[in-house]
């Protein structure tokens, strides 16, 4: 999850992505692009953690899980 919020930071580097949305957001100061790119990477982060999660479920050895 912390790769995908410093994807987002990529952008004032010049590296793009959704950040770009927030950065464009930014410099024009229009709230909508900034809440857009916003929740387009929270969601991005909220559904992967969601399926890590549900990896690491599916290949614990059943021993190794928690009770």
């Amino acid at each position: 999850m912390l790769n995908i919020g410093i994807a987002a930071i990529a952008a004032y580097i010049g590296a793009g992505g959704l950040g770009l949305l927030i950065r464009t957001g930014i410099t024009q100061t229009d709230t909508r692009q900034i809440l857009a790119g916003a929740i387009a990477v929270s969601v991005l982060a909220l559904v992967s953690d969601r399926l890590f999660a549900l990896l690491q479920r599916r290949l614990t050895s059943p021993g190794l899980a928690p009770a």
